[in-house]
């Protein structure tokens, strides 16, 4: 098992669809999408917000979780991410609402933008097209467009910097400045998760062999939550396996109870444990997780992993840890001989979900 992830004609074989060649292209599509999106943030809009809401479901609204937990220590308004199909009560004309949806055709998103719109709050879109770009476009709606062609959960560069933009404009973050180190370090951090890399010297391609057939139980501080949520949601995507995440110190009140359980016969084994961690946390954050960890060794529980965000400034320290995950999830995929790319229950799921339904949010049904 060792040595399946190094095996180059196994992992063509399995990715028949191209997911590496587009993890590869991160870096890149990080400076390319400062340079799409830098322009149109140059003027500050002359609207006052008191909250955002970044509207989005799936791979769409990953990137309003990752600039909450970014600006969480210097936001000057709530940033909140909104992934139902009913709009924050709260929102109203000082409320700027993000609209996300790479596919532009996402019903979830497209019932919150009308509903935004009815109650006149500040709108703004990010898209690659379909109606949610239409109606914008008709509406006199910012749109922010995005390069088409990709799986909406690979977009992810595109779309974080796009929404940033637009927090841009309206004051909310000064630049983006930031982004830029962030590219660089992705691109140096690429070589060591690399398919050349030997499993032995290959960060991601150990992990990856750790999770094989077991239940992926992610925890990380609130302020990287986004990391977390990303990281399961890339192992059901691209790994196709169940997975859950939840946050500390919040597990430390609930979750622990449990813990004891995973070590009798029926549950030995069946689960392995991630800690997502940055070189950041405060002496409070760092003894409750490293006591935490102690925990789960006291119950003979020793052998789970932990990811680090490392870079520059507090964005790298989020994207380097969600590149790192991609990547193991990436390999999960190959070791369990899955093509990470295709979705198919999502998409039959969908088509069940909304055939013969009309379009009709804003309001719950009675």
């Amino acid at each position: 098992m060792l040595g399946i992830l190094d095996d180059k004609s196994r992992l063509k074989d399995v990715d028949q669809s191209g997911m590496l060649s587009i993890l590869q292209r991160t870096p890149q599509e990080l400076q390319e999408a400062i340079g799409m999106f830098r322009a149109s943030s140059s003027v500050t809009a002359n609207r006052k917000v008191t909250e955002v809401v970044v509207v989005g479901v799936g791979g769409s609204s990953i990137g309003g979780d990752v600039i909450a937990n970014w600006l969480s220590e210097k936001a000057v308004v709530p940033i909140i991410t909104s992934r139902g199909t009913q709009l924050p009560n709260f929102a109203d004309e000082d409320t700027l609402v993000i609209t996300t949806s790479y596919s532009g055709d996402t019903k979830e998103t497209l019932g919150q933008f009308y509903e935004a719109r009815r109650r006149r709050c500040i709108v703004s879109s990010v898209t690659s097209g379909g109606m949610l770009a239409e109606i914008s476009e008709k509406q006199g709606i910012s749109v922010k467009r995005l390069k088409s062609g990709v799986p909406p959960r690979t977009a992810f560069p595109q779309m974080l910097v796009a929404t940033m933009s637009i927090l841009q404009e309206y004051g909310i973050i000064q630049d983006l400045e930031d982004v830029q180190p962030v590219s660089e370090h992705l691109e140096k951090l690429r070589a060591e998760l690399s398919v050349a890399k030997d499993t032995s010297h290959n960060f991601a391609k150990q992990i990856a062999l750790k999770l094989i057939d077991t239940l992926p139980i992610i925890y990380s501080l609130e302020r990287m939550s986004s990391v977390a949520r990303r990281f399961k949601n890339q192992l059901n995507e691209n790994s196709k396996i169940p997975a859950k995440f939840d946050t500390i110190p919040e597990i430390c009140h609930n979750e622990v109870e449990s813990w004891p359980q995973l070590t009798s016969d029926s549950w030995k084994s069946k689960c392995s444990f991630v800690f997502i961690r940055d070189d950041n946390e405060y002496q409070t954050e760092n003894r409750i997780v490293e006591r935490t960890m102690d925990h789960l060794r006291e119950l003979e529980i020793k052998d789970f992993s932990q990811i680090r965000g490392t870079g520059p400034n507090r964005l790298a320290k989020l994207l380097s840890t969600i590149y790192v995950a991609d990547f193991v999830s990436f390999y999960l995929a190959i070791a369990r001989g899955v093509d990470p790319t295709p979705i198919t229950e999502i998409t039959r799921l969908k088509k069940s979900i909304w055939k013969s339904q009309r379009l009709s949010f804003g309001h719950p049904e009675r």
